[in-house]
């Protein structure tokens, strides 16, 4: 049975999921305003700080699943926002009183209670018509959040004010659901249960196609972001450039990884399979040129790391999508899709504290950066094309002990 929301109704979804998304989006570019008021002493910090996000994210997903059948979706949405309010709020206390601990109490009840995907998928597929308006207003809240941010960072001098300000367009984010569950209370709600995540993720892994494959998108996408992850910094840090641009500058990698990669891989001939091997190859010879273009001015590191990181990853990300989905069931198909979002989470959350704890050992950041991609790079080349396993080793400890001269030459 079809069931339609309101105008009224659909907007105040669409207006919460724009909000929401570029709260989620805004922590890149407040990265200077969090390191003033709540510095983490070293890499390892960094690490716990990631760790007690995703293992309880994890661990409450299949939670996420309970709620979302028996309660209507976007008042199930409307309680994780809240809840997520209550997360952003106790980071505002932690930036004014600058405690470290109330920082990663915040995060944990992120990880806990913040189940927008799930929820909003929910919503989604429920309401006719809302799937695709919903992921525009994601898709847009996230450019805009970036902007935002940044903007912030360079315009509102403390970042309490800042903070204080996230809560309440959280807050906002969160009435807005309630009002459009007020109005749409009435709708029936199909309660039929799908395939349960945690039972699907098991069955998952028994297979080798799908272990491979998940394992070269966790791959791909940690080497990509101990690269990427630089670009939080460089901007204010290297080039003396406002953080409006760190925004502007991750708006530019996200269409790149999303909406160019798209249309390079329709464009290029031959399967995912090949397709992954030339995203990989110039991936490859961007980790070893990108270092050099950063000494050579932004002029020459955006438009090289745009070219030989940012699309590449996106190409590879999507053909490496492909592979893993092209066996899968077709009622399978949105439970395969969360997987795929989690381990892509996965990586990116820890290849960034990888690079610093790594940079910490060998007081080396281009090294640090080159010894966690390049090596992985070379793996998943060597295995795609069919190399037997004692030239797939000995190719990796070549690249890995290339990688560590550099420390001495």
């Amino acid at each position: 049975m079809k069931r339609y929301l309101t105008d009224m109704t659909t907007v105040l979804v669409w207006l919460s999921v724009f909000i929401d998304s570029g709260i989620t989006a805004s922590g890149a570019p407040l990265l200077t305003v969090q390191s003033a008021h709540v510095p983490f002493p070293s890499g390892n910090y960094l690490f716990l700080y990631q760790f007690v996000y995703v293992v309880p994210h994890l661990l409450t997903s299949s939670v996420a699943e309970h709620v979302s059948l028996r309660v209507h979706p976007i008042l199930g949405l409307a309680i994780t926002l809240l809840l997520s309010s209550v997360s952003v709020y106790m980071q505002y206390i932690s930036f004014a009183s600058g405690s470290l601990f109330l920082f990663f109490v915040a995060r944990l009840l992120s990880g806990l209670f913040k189940h927008e995907k799930t929820l909003l998928s929910k919503v989604g597929s429920t309401f006719e018509g809302l799937g695709e308006r919903v992921g525009w207003a994601s898709f847009l809240g996230t450019f805009g959040g970036l902007l935002a941010a940044g903007y912030l960072a360079d315009h509102v001098p403390d970042g309490v004010r800042i903070m204080y300000i996230i809560f309440m367009m959280e807050l906002l984010a969160a009435g807005c659901l309630l009002i459009a569950y007020a109005q749409s209370a009435h709708v029936p709600i199909d309660r039929t249960r799908d395939a349960h995540y945690t039972t699907f993720v098991k069955n998952t892994f028994r297979s080798d196609s799908n272990r491979r494959h998940l394992g070269y998108l966790l791959l791909l996408t940690c080497a990509a972001s101990v690269y990427q992850c630089m670009y939080a910094v460089l901007p204010t840090k290297s080039f003396g450039l406002p953080n409006l641009f760190t925004g502007g500058h991750y708006v530019v990698s996200l269409v790149a990884q999303s909406t160019v990669s798209k249309f390079v891989v329709g464009r290029l001939p031959g399967s995912p399979h090949r397709i992954l091997q030339y995203a990989l190859s110039v991936l490859f010879i961007g980790f070893l040129v990108v270092d050099y273009a950063q000494e050579r001015g932004p002029f020459v590191y955006y438009p090289v790391s745009l070219l030989t990181i940012d699309i590449p990853a996106g190409v590879a990300t999507i053909a490496c999508t492909k592979l893993i989905l092209q066996n899968v069931k077709k009622t399978e198909t949105a439970l395969m899709s969360r997987l795929v979002r989690h381990t892509i989470l996965t990586a990116k959350l820890f290849g960034v504290p990888l690079r610093i704890c790594l940079t910490e050992f060998l007081l080396n950041g281009s090294v640090a950066a080159a010894l966690l991609a390049v090596p992985s790079i070379v793996f998943m080349l060597c295995v795609l094309a069919g190399c037997s396993k004692n030239m797939t080793v000995s190719s990796t400890v070549l690249t890995v002990s290339a990688v560590l001269s550099q420390l001495y030459f």
